[in-house]
């Protein structure tokens, strides 16, 4: 298997990428995201190092894949990032998901904006649903890609840390 594997020292919980069509371990705004990331003490990519909580960060087609993933592990995956992602793709998994989710979408993507929106209905637990104003598909937007980082990372500070997981509350953010 081919993989980047970035672990901070002190990281506090490990970010796996699944990646959309088109996409991959190469792409300028995943490697943006994942570096971010490792700045706030999360290692990114390959799972279980140590006993770090594991999250997910899924694009495009690739959120499906990280949200059918979390529904098969269970209580293994702590918190899941959604950037511009097709959730409807997960099909019955969005309904054993448990971990907390958070689904990014651009502001001017409408029709994955729908499928967000369904999908947020699905999802158990704690989940939010956050836009990116005047960000399309693919945030290539000025600006839009920080936003979507800021929000990732405080989705991961707040949920995998252990923090969340271990207090066993759940609610809908959104």
């Amino acid at each position: 298997m081919h993989a980047d594997l970035g672990v901070p020292p002190d990281a506090r919980g490990i970010v796996l990428f699944a990646h959309g069509s088109g996409s991959s371990r190469k792409s300028p705004r995943n490697r943006s995201v994942a570096a971010a990331l490792q700045e706030a003490h999360f290692a990114t990519l390959m799972p279980r190092i140590r006993v770090l909580p594991i999250g997910y960060f899924g694009a495009s087609t690739g959120a499906a894949a990280a949200l059918v993933a979390a529904a098969q592990l269970k209580d293994a995956v702590h918190a899941i990032v959604s950037r511009g992602g097709r959730p409807d793709l997960a099909g019955h998994a969005l309904d054993e998901v448990r971990a907390p989710t958070l689904l990014i979408v651009g502001g001017y993507d409408e029709p994955v904006f729908d499928f967000n929106r369904d999908a947020l209905g699905r999802l158990r637990g704690v989940k939010a649903l956050r836009i990116v104003p005047r960000a399309g598909h693919l945030f290539e937007e000025p600006g839009a890609m920080a936003h979507v980082i800021a929000l990732a990372r405080a989705w991961f500070d707040e949920h995998l840390t252990g923090h969340a997981a271990a207090s066993g509350i759940l609610g809908d953010r959104s």
